[in-house]
């Protein structure tokens, strides 16, 4: 009765804590230089900042995040940004959510071996660097949670059918499946090429796979809501690449063609062999960002499954039984490829790593949840109250870096909005200053940053940058 009253708070535990960390960042969360830059802490503008952000990238992620964060002040206080705020901590859970199920193969219920793995991706992320993301500054976090919400809500169905899952009903219904086709195409950039090339290897493989064994072709044949699905993302994909800047603005960034090394065609044609050099250093690293905290938790992770299997005197198979499961890791993986491949002309920075972490997360939960079989009461214990006491720490030493970075940047703010000067020096190091961590983990991105010549304007005053005496 103990057990069973201690397995349902842990329960309960898994999947709220998350939900508690979400509120925290977003909540405490002070808008960054480059939410200002997007317009934080001004007038609304929805429209015009569709537009621009159109012109600018045409990818629906950054179109949301400009006209978003209008809405936004530059510190919290109760008002229609917090909305927003919990619209973030909704879609933030929704990730969660759905990376889970794609895991599982069905619907998330409320039982414990469920949210051992919703709390474990929830871990898996945001105790590495792939966090960032999701909590330093709204910018970041209003583009990837459309992105990664787009990669999960689209492909769900179609990882659901190959492992021979029934599709939910509602991707069947037209007004759903061509939107999803819609959103997933415009998200972003890298992802809905890679689906494309992943799709169409899968399809070639099923048909080798018929072809040799003389089976009925009409299973290679697509279902309605496949065809709407992949008609609206192809649409989409044709307006952003048309009528936007091409693939992306971004070749004109010197933040792109300096810090992360942007290679463009041009120069690849002229200087062919150096050019294959400094691709090489890029898939190195690419790859490596990406890889690297995956196959540190699985290598753990499998020396334990196999002393606990040694123990018991069981077998451990390395992959799973199930011709489902089996090809959902491959279908997985192959797009995982292609979301790196697409990425090589540049030195991909973390944030544009992570549709491809994401898919590599599921890989690693699919491996854990058959390497370890059927836990038993006590370990299912153990494993939650572990995960639980993860949490609170990430909670608390999240929290306690939001609420100083808050702290310290809140009188500066209140100085500026207080001061009857039209121009306001800041002394940039009374915000440096702060507690660090390794790789800025649980830190959130600067709100004064002097990346700009030109001033910052906040409360209707010239802000500039000074340096201490």
């Amino acid at each position: 009765m103990q057990n069973t009253k201690l397995k349902k708070f842990l329960t309960g535990a898994l999947y709220i804590l998350p939900m508690v960390f979400f509120v925290v960042c977003y909540f405490l969360l002070t808008a960054t230089e480059e939410d200002i830059a997007q317009g934080a802490g001004t007038t609304p503008d929805v429209w015009g900042d569709l537009l621009a952000a159109f012109k600018n990238n045409a990818r629906l992620a950054d179109m949301y995040a400009w006209a978003v964060i209008n809405f936004f002040d530059y510190q919290y206080s109760f008002g229609v940004d917090t909305i927003f705020r919990l619209i973030d901590v909704a879609a933030a859970m929704g990730m969660l959510v759905l990376l889970t199920s794609v895991v599982l193969g069905r619907k998330v219920e409320w039982r414990m071996k469920d949210a051992l793995i919703f709390a474990g991706i929830f871990l898996m992320i945001f105790l590495t660097p792939f966090g960032y993301t999701l909590y330093r500054g709204f910018s970041m976090i209003h583009n990837y949670l459309i992105i990664a919400l787009a990669l999960l809500g689209f492909t769900l169905p179609f990882l659901w059918k190959l492992r021979g899952k029934e599709i939910p009903k509602l991707y069947k219904k037209w007004w759903i499946a061509v939107p999803m086709g819609l959103v997933f195409g415009l998200s972003a950039n890298f992802p809905p090429l890679a689906f494309l090339a992943t799709y169409v290897i899968v399809k070639l493989w099923q048909w080798w796979r018929i072809r040799k064994n003389s089976q009925d072709y009409a299973k290679l044949k697509l279902e309605t809501w496949e065809w709407l699905m992949i008609g609206g993302m192809l649409v989409s994909m044709v307006i952003g690449y048309t009528l936007g800047p091409g693939v992306s603005g971004y070749a004109q960034d010197s933040v792109y063609t300096v810090s992360y090394d942007y290679l463009a065609l041009g120069e690849i044609v002229r200087d062919f062999g150096g050019s294959m050099m400094r691709i090489l250093k890029h898939l190195v690293v690419n790859f490596g960002r990406t890889l690297a905290p995956v196959m540190i938790i699985l290598a753990i992770g499998y020396v334990l499954a196999w002393v606990r299997k040694k123990m018991r005197k069981e077998k451990l198979n390395f992959l799973p039984n199930g011709d489902g499961e089996k090809n959902t890791l491959l279908v997985i993986l192959i797009f995982c490829l292609f979301c790196t491949l697409a990425g090589t002309q540049i030195t991909m920075p973390i944030r544009l790593c992570l549709p491809a972490y994401l898919g590599l997360t599921v890989v690693a939960w699919i491996l854990l949840r058959n390497w370890w079989g059927k836990p038993s009461k006590r370990e299912l214990l153990a494993a939650g109250g572990i995960m639980a006491i993860l949490m609170m720490i990430v909670i608390g030493v999240r929290g306690f870096l939001a609420w100083d970075f808050h702290e310290r940047v809140g009188v500066i703010l209140q100085e500026v909005k207080d001061s009857e000067a039209d121009e306001i020096c800041i002394d940039l190091t009374r915000v440096t200053q702060r507690w660090q961590t390794p790789f800025n983990i649980f830190q959130q991105e600067e709100t004064f940053v002097p990346r700009r010549t030109t001033a910052r304007e906040l409360y209707g005053k010239e802000v500039v940058y000074c340096q201490s005496q």
